[in-house]
């Protein structure tokens, strides 16, 4: 006869009450610690790596109490694994696409909240004979607005980007637990990295791999941790190599095949997305270089076309004034701004396209 406090433990995991079925779960391991709690306790302690509540270690040290309580059930115990893993990465993979589109919307709210504050300031400092001093009180409060608007977006985008990091390295150790901890049904770690091939190509088809290459470049890393880290991309990247069904060779497989077809974004994103996940690749890197240059080659034409157009406008600002009933300041002033914009629009773009490093971890 089933127990009542295992039925009710499962029930609560059903019901994604993660952190209550995870104390039943405990309670019911003191009185029978037998592999189905212990695959029990883990799959709530996935749910709760979701919530940042607890780490993969955690979950992985229940699949190995499951498997040291009874050895006879270790394929059940496997095909549990490989389930849960692909479950909480689903979810994963769906946040970070909902991250991204939101970082989206909040980019575009900054960059409107400064265009609007520049345009009230503007507005304010613009002599008028008639309320020019209301008209100055409704400018400097319209400016101070878009300022917190400007201020609680990036506050927010910094939020964001703390949760994307946080996903992203969480799948890379998931992937590999899995890789270490399915020996004995080579079919499950088979269906997993099919599954994962299939979470990747559709994160490429919602989102662009951008932000995760600038988190995983900008990830702040202890140096005595360099070499070890590079010595566990090995390891990696051994497993990887006996596995041809791996998503690493499906990714590598798409980029080469994008980059010979002439298709340098789509190139560049799978080599980048390969880079990022599974390390460091030789051709992978030639590929990414290559495919950046084509990328980024019209924006650099297109910037010095505009600054081009700037000094222009500048060495030949006393003609233009004869044709403007502007004040040669604010025509100073504007050709700035514009220099301005133009260049922090060509930055931002050029961060688009990073590089994987040949010395990168």
């Amino acid at each position: 006869m089933e127990d009542p406090l295992s039925s009710l433990a499962f029930l609560e995991l059903q019901g994604g009450h993660y952190e209550t079925a995870a104390e039943l779960y405990r309670k019911q391991i003191e009185v029978d610690p037998d592999s189905l709690n212990w695959c029990g306790l883990a799959l709530c302690k996935f749910g709760l790596v979701l919530e940042k509540k607890a780490t993969v270690e955690e979950v992985f040290f229940c699949f190995r109490m499951a498997k040291e309580a009874t050895p006879e059930d270790i394929p059940c115990i496997e095909f549990t694994i490989a389930q849960g893993a692909i479950r909480v990465t689903t979810e994963m993979y769906n946040r970070l696409i909902q991250i991204h589109q939101r970082l989206n919307n909040l980019s575009s709210q900054k960059s409107t909240a400064v265009l609007v504050g520049i345009g009230s300031f503007l507005v304010g400092e613009h002599p008028s004979s008639q309320n020019h001093f209301y008209r100055s009180l409704l400018a400097a409060g319209a400016t101070a607005y878009n300022f917190h608007r400007w201020s609680a977006a990036d506050k927010h985008v910094e939020e964001l980007k703390k949760e994307r990091s946080y996903l992203s390295g969480t799948l890379h150790t998931i992937r590999r637990r899995v890789e270490a901890h399915i020996t004995e049904r080579p079919q499950e770690k088979d269906y997993f990295n099919k599954q994962q091939g299939d979470l990747i190509k559709t994160f490429l088809e919602e989102t662009t791999t951008s932000w995760l290459l600038q988190s995983s470049s900008n990830s702040e890393t202890p140096t005595p941790k360099k070499k070890k880290r590079k010595k566990s991309w090995k390891k990696v990247l051994t497993i990887i190599n006996r596995n041809p069904g791996h998503p690493f060779h499906l990714l590598k497989s798409n980029a080469l095949q994008y980059f010979h077809s002439s298709k340098h974004w789509e190139a560049y994103q799978a080599a980048s997305e390969a880079l990022v996940f599974y390390g460091v690749d030789e051709e992978l890197i030639k590929v990414q270089k290559a495919s950046r240059r084509h990328l980024v080659r019209p924006i650099k034409t297109r910037m010095a076309f505009e600054l081009l157009c700037i000094l222009l406008l500048y060495l030949f600002k006393n003609s233009f004034l004869k044709l403007l009933p502007v004040p040669q300041r604010v025509f100073i002033f504007l050709l700035g701004l514009v220099f301005l914009i133009a260049v922090i629009k060509a930055i931002r773009s050029l961060l688009q396209y990073p590089l994987i490093s040949e010395n990168s971890e």
